[in-house]
């Protein structure tokens, strides 16, 4: 019989609040998990597939509850399974930042992680892993799904007023910051990557966007702001803040995500990600250089 570890985050009262009574039901070995019936496979990669799931009490397509919510609320989770997934990436894993025994542990750690930081993301709800003396053959991750968000450019089409598009450049300026702050190297990302929330920013947040430690939760939020979200987990993690040169590679992967974003825009989004307590001849110096690299 597999040993197996599971960990779970506070809000979560046990395994049954997830519809599942074991590891093996998270992985989809069994035939226990409540919601695996309606469950839809989204993504799958070399060692990996990512589902999405129901949770106990979530109405289906045609409204209808046919089992009782079990502690974890209601709505949709996402249930990341790995197994297998090659050498050279699992000793990546095991010895790189932050070191892990599992695929799934090392996501749970980049998420905590950006969390800590006040980089919104998915909320982590459970990680396990099959034990080994050196590296899980397979692990499970569980995040809540996020909800009442937009991808960027269908945002703006919706709102494509300057006061919102002044905004969210605002708001971006202040994501990425906090992206940088955290260390999380190397760092890719496309405009698939980032969502913008949808909901009333002076609103109450909304479950996905809880930090899981209650006194951070308010680093989150962005204030009056749109809410501006991770959706791709980072690869690792570095021991300093990202380099300007390097902060502004990944500006430009994204860039594309703002169609038509004026001068001042670029400026809003620069300023508050990295050249923020430049001195005015250094901030003219490199938005010379780089009027192309934010969005």
């Amino acid at each position: 019989m597999k040993t197996t570890s599971l960990r779970l985050a506070p809000d979560v009262p046990d395994l049954a609040g997830l519809g599942a009574e074991c590891f093996e039901d998270l992985m989809g070995w069994t035939e226990g998990l409540v919601g695996g019936p309606r469950a839809e496979l989204l993504q799958e990669g070399a060692g990996w597939r990512l589902w999405r799931v129901p949770l106990p009490g979530t109405p289906d397509a045609a409204g209808k509850v046919t089992e009782r919510p079990r502690g974890a609320g209601t709505g949709w989770i996402r249930i990341k399974r790995f197994e297998g997934g090659g050498i050279v990436r699992a000793m990546g894993a095991r010895f790189g930042q932050p070191r892990s025994s599992s695929f799934a542990g090392r996501e749970w750690n980049l998420l905590c992680r950006l969390r800590e930081e006040g980089v919104p993301s998915p909320e982590p709800l459970a990680v396990g892993e099959v034990s080994a003396p050196l590296f899980s053959p397979a692990s499970v991750l569980v995040t809540r799904e996020l909800e009442d968000v937009q991808p960027i450019g269908a945002w703006l089409e919706e709102r494509p007023d300057a006061r919102n598009r002044a905004r969210l450049s605002r708001a971006l300026g202040v994501f990425f910051r906090r992206l940088f702050q955290a260390g999380v190297s190397p760092l890719s990302l496309t405009p698939a990557s980032i969502v913008v929330g949808t909901e009333d920013p002076n609103e109450p947040s909304d479950c996905a966007f809880v930090q899981l430690a209650p006194k951070a939760e308010k680093e989150l939020r962005f204030g009056d702001l749109p809410d501006v979200c991770l959706v791709d987990v980072p690869a690792g993690l570095a021991q300093a803040e990202l380099k300007t040169g390097d902060a502004l590679g990944v500006l430009s992967s994204v860039g594309a995500s703002m169609t038509g974003a004026s001068a001042r825009e670029r400026h809003r989004v620069l300023y508050g990600a990295c050249l923020r307590g430049l001195s005015r001849g250094d901030r003219r110096e490199l938005l010379a250089r780089v009027s192309d690299a934010a969005p």
